[in-house]
């Protein structure tokens, strides 16, 4: 009874712990299968079997209309995510010691779910429906538009979602990550050797997301870009200066741990909350509505164009993954530098393979006493 006991409190644990929109989302899907094994009066009841998946496909969700868009079928991608929450069910019942059924993913379910590609690809055809979307030509494809989409977030007054924007797109960050980053997570980080003047970087710290379910510690930095106007650091600190001199949002004290570890740096509802899903994508929609583009992802857009930004500047694939967070080995995930530094170059408008740091902006420093200005009451919250 102990050994079941302890193995079921495991089981709870790691479905507990589980990221907001994967939980949803799967217990959504799941709930549905269990409502049809419930309506067909199986014998073995919800208990998830091949043929019982092949079938709730079958009759629920291909060819069904999207929840989401009225008048759109679902496609290959809904049916798999019915799919992976399904065999996330049969995975709790042989956790549970309730399930001794082979694995429901099965031939047929496999070439299900092409069959359903297959006949999603012949629709769009039929319906002359955009090529673009989903393609390479889905997304901004020169500097000029991405410096043109940073200024409209200014235009539409938005300093918020224009550093939520960057901080993404150069620290090749999924939506969740930088919805829940707190300003506890970013430091900075001094970089010797970097070029003909002292380089800064500002680190993230990542111990949260979709493929960060256990609090693994990754890292992600990046530099002071050479065009002012698409500068992560410099959004950062625009969007600060409004917070605390505009706003008139108290200064935070960092005297103690508990005065601002649980401070968002995307303030929500209040400072301690994050922003929506919602409220993310929304501000990206009003930017590109504005600009007249469209786009197949939103919130997710930053990571894929990065990526994009790093391969057309030659950076080399293992630098990608290890500033992308991507399966890394495990020389690059312990062992390695945790700053991809080429990729950091690349994305800040420097030479990738050469320590060529340089600001043209930043000859002058300005007087200390001007630079107090800024946030005033930073030094008497400080820890000496």
């Amino acid at each position: 009874m102990e050994i079941e006991e302890s193995e079921l409190a495991t089981l709870q644990t790691t479905l507990s712990s589980r990221p907001l929109n994967t939980k949803r989302k799967y217990e959504g899907y799941q709930n549905e299968f269990v409502k049809r094994c419930s309506e067909k009066h199986f014998r073995d009841g919800s208990t998830v079997t091949k043929g019982k998946l092949h079938l709730f496909l079958s009759d629920q969700v291909v060819g069904r209309e999207s929840k989401k868009k009225k008048g759109h079928i679902v496609g290959g991608s809904t049916v798999c995510g019915y799919v992976n929450a399904i065999v996330d069910l049969y995975n709790q019942q042989v956790a549970l010691r309730i399930n001794s059924n082979g694995h429901p993913r099965s031939a047929q379910v496999k070439q299900l779910i092409k069959n359903v590609q297959a006949q999603a690809t012949e629709r769009k055809k039929r319906n002359y429906q955009d090529r673009g979307v989903g393609s390479l030509l889905d997304g901004f494809h020169s500097e000029a538009e991405f410096k043109l989409i940073c200024d409209t977030f200014f235009l539409l007054d938005d300093l918020r979602g224009r550093a939520a924007f960057l901080v993404s797109h150069y620290g090749l960050l999924r939506g969740e990550n930088i919805r829940d980053l707190e300003l506890a997570d970013m430091f900075s980080q001094k970089l010797d050797g970097e070029g003909f003047q002292p380089s800064t970087a500002l680190v993230l710290l990542i111990q949260h997301g979709k493929t960060n379910t256990y609090g693994k510690l990754q890292h992600v930095g990046f530099m002071r870009n050479k065009n002012v106007h698409v500068c992560p650091i410099g959004a950062i600190a625009f969007y600060l200066f409004e917070r605390f001199h505009v706003d008139l949002e108290p200064f935070p004290s960092f005297r103690q741990s508990q005065d601002w570890y649980d401070i968002k740096f995307l303030r929500g509802r209040n400072r301690k909350t994050s922003i929506s899903y919602n409220t993310h994508k929304q501000c990206y929609e009003k930017v590109f509505d504005h600009l007249g583009l469209t786009f197949n992802k939103k919130t997710h857009i930053n990571r894929q164009q990065g990526v994009r930004q790093l391969e057309s500047c030659d950076v080399d694939a293992s630098q990608t993954r290890r500033h992308g967070r991507w399966g890394m080995d495990t020389v690059e995930a312990v062992y390695s530098a945790p700053l991809a530094r080429e990729a950091m170059r690349a994305l800040s408008g420097h030479p990738a393979h050469s320590r060529l740091y340089y600001l043209e902006r930043a000859i002058v420093e300005p007087p200390t006493d001007l630079q107090a200005l800024i946030f005033p009451k930073l030094d008497a919250s400080r820890i000496y």
